[in-house]
C-alpha cells in the first residue's frame, strides 16, 4: 500500500518479499498530480521503461541493489488517471487494449478486426462507437475529450513512440468517422421531412 501523499524525503518504503525478482520490481515512484485539481496519483514504475519511451521524465537516480525504498519522481500533467493505460500499452504493445483504455469498446470486440487494413479498422471503431454512443454528438464528443486527455498526456511525458501515435491517430480519426455518420443521419432525417 502506497501513501496518499509522497513523504517528504521523496522516498517511499516498501515491504518486498524476501524471493522478489529485483529486475521485475520498480525502480521508483511516479507522482502525477493533475494540473486541474490537488489530486496526486502514486504509481510504481520502472526507470527503464520511461527512460526508452518518456523524454520528459527526469532521470531518476537508482538506489542501491537490495534497497527497501523508492525515490518519488513529482510531475504535473493533464489526466494523470491515463497513465496505467500507457504503461501498460509501453509494456505489452497491445494496441486493442489501449484503445479499450481510451474508448469504452472492449479489447476482444476490437481483435476481431486487427488484421483489416488501417482504414477498414477506422471506419469499423467509427462504426462502434457510433452504435456505443447511440449516434450521441454529445457522448461522441465525450469520447473525443478522453482522446485529447491522453494525448495532453503523452505530450507532456515526452512519448515519442510511434505505436502509441497510431492509436492516437487511430481513435480520433474513428470519432470522427462517427461523428460524420450522426450529421449524415440526420441530414437523410431532414429529407425525409421535407
Amino acid at each position: 500500500m502506497l501513501p496518499p501523499q509522497p513523504p517528504a524525503n521523496h522516498l517511499v518504503n516498501l515491504n518486498l518479499p524476501p524471493s522478489s525478482n529485483s529486475n521485475r520490481l520498480p525502480t521508483h515512484i511516479l507522482a502525477l498530480q493533475s494540473t486541474r485539481s490537488d489530486q496526486r496519483f502514486l504509481y510504481p514504475t520502472h526507470a527503464l521503461l520511461l527512460a526508452a519511451h518518456c523524454t520528459g521524465v527526469p532521470p531518476v537516480p537508482i538506489l542501491p541493489a537490495g534497497s527497501t525504498s523508492l525515490p518519488v519522481v513529482q510531475l504535473k500533467v493533464t489526466s494523470p488517471n491515463l497513465f496505467p493505460v500507457l504503461q501498460t500499452f509501453l509494456l505489452t504493445k497491445s494496441y486493442e487494449t489501449l484503445i479499450s483504455g481510451i474508448l469504452p469498446v472492449s479489447a476482444s470486440s476490437l481483435a476481431s478486426f486487427a488484421s483489416f487494413p488501417p482504414q477498414q479498422r477506422t471506419a469499423k471503431l467509427g462504426h462502434m462507437l457510433y452504435e456505443k454512443s447511440h449516434g450521441s454528438m454529445q457522448q461522441l464528443m465525450v469520447y473525443s475529450d478522453q482522446i485529447s486527455a491522453f494525448w495532453r498526456l503523452i505530450c507532456a511525458l515526452g512519448v515519442f513512440d510511434n505505436d502509441t501515435w497510431e492509436v492516437v491517430d487511430l481513435t480520433w480519426d474513428a470519432v470522427l468517422g462517427a461523428m460524420n455518420l450522426v450529421i449524415q443521419n440526420e441530414d437523410a432525417g431532414r429529407g425525409r421531412r421535407m
